[in-house]
């Protein structure tokens, strides 16, 4: 299970499919996060839960990669050596689950204190609001409707941003005529992938 890290923890989506996954009888699973910052109810929680479910966990890591918010001003070196930093400590982690020495490590203590509140809806429908419109940039493309994960926005007679939003930023990030942004419109936009690959994937 692969998920990046969102407010300590992750997606609603995320937890919605981990729910969503059947009982098993002893399946290994691994699991790895990406994040800029830290987590602090990611990976304790969802070893509870695959658990639960009859999973048996083999093998869980984090890794630090670029950040997509907050960007001031966009420094690739710096991204890229973010990159080529995690790709080495991936392939350990690869190397460890292949020879059964990958541990699931997680904050003892934290999870059990802040993830009810974290992994609460009423925190993540505040989120719309985060997300502007500037319309007399937007050309009602509706490439933002495609990239939504989580089925938030709406498009009619101009682009609407309702309250399943959760602040992936696959809007913000891949609309080509920037119109859609947060804060003041004064950072950066990080787009490490195609937006048609996005797609492709969530299709």
């Amino acid at each position: 299970l692969g998920f990046p890290i969102a407010a300590f923890t992750t997606y609603p989506l995320v937890w919605d499919f981990v729910s969503g996954l059947p009982q098993a009888q002893g399946t290994p699973v691994f699991a790895f996060a990406t994040m800029a910052g830290m987590s602090l109810c990611a990976l304790g929680p969802l070893k509870r839960m695959l658990s639960n479910k009859g999973y048996r966990s083999v093998g869980a890591k984090q890794f630090i990669m670029p950040s997509n918010l907050w960007i001031k001003k966009y420094n690739p070196r710096k991204t890229e050596k973010q990159i080529v930093k995690a790709l080495a400590k991936v392939r350990r982690f690869a190397n460890d689950l292949a020879d059964g020495r990958a541990k699931w490590v997680k904050f003892p203590l934290m999870p059990d204190l802040f993830f009810p509140l974290l992994r609460s809806r009423h925190v993540w429908r505040s989120t719309p609001g985060y997300v502007k419109l500037n319309p007399g940039k937007c050309t009602n493309c509706a490439l933002c409707l495609e990239l939504c994960p989580a089925g938030a926005i709406q498009l009619n007679s101009d682009v609407r941003i309702t309250d399943k939003c959760q602040f992936c930023l696959r809007c913000i990030s891949h609309c080509p005529q920037e119109a859609l942004y947060y804060s003041k419109d004064q950072y950066q936009r990080y787009r490490p992938v195609k937006a048609e690959d996005l797609i492709t994937i969530y299709d």
